[in-house]
């Protein structure tokens, strides 16, 4: 996924619109879970640049989303296999089934 479609996946407003929240994805065993969190506020006079800007910051903040070092791409931290390596590329790199 590109960071672009990172961000309309993962990345959305509540429903008010004061906070950007973000969609967290965890593991029971084989069965992926996804729950929204809020990240941050977001003031009602921001503009698209500021929001936008919101959203990088929130792609950048690594408890939430990591660039794999094999493939550079960014992940969600449910799909990263550990904090360098996405589950992706921990498959033929590291012999690792999912």
């Amino acid at each position: 996924m590109t960071d672009d479609e990172i961000k309309l996946e993962f990345i959305r407003s509540s429903s008010d619109g004061s906070r950007l929240q973000i969609k967290t994805i965890s593991w029971d065993g084989h069965v992926p879970t996804d729950a929204w969190i809020n990240y941050d506020s977001v003031s009602e006079d921001a503009s698209p640049a500021d929001v936008d800007a919101a959203m990088n910051k929130a792609l950048a903040d690594t408890r939430y989303f990591s660039r794999c070092q094999k493939c550079q791409t960014l992940n969600p931290d449910g799909w990263m296999h550990d904090s360098k390596i996405c589950q992706g590329c921990a498959e033929p790199y590291l012999s690792v089934a999912y």
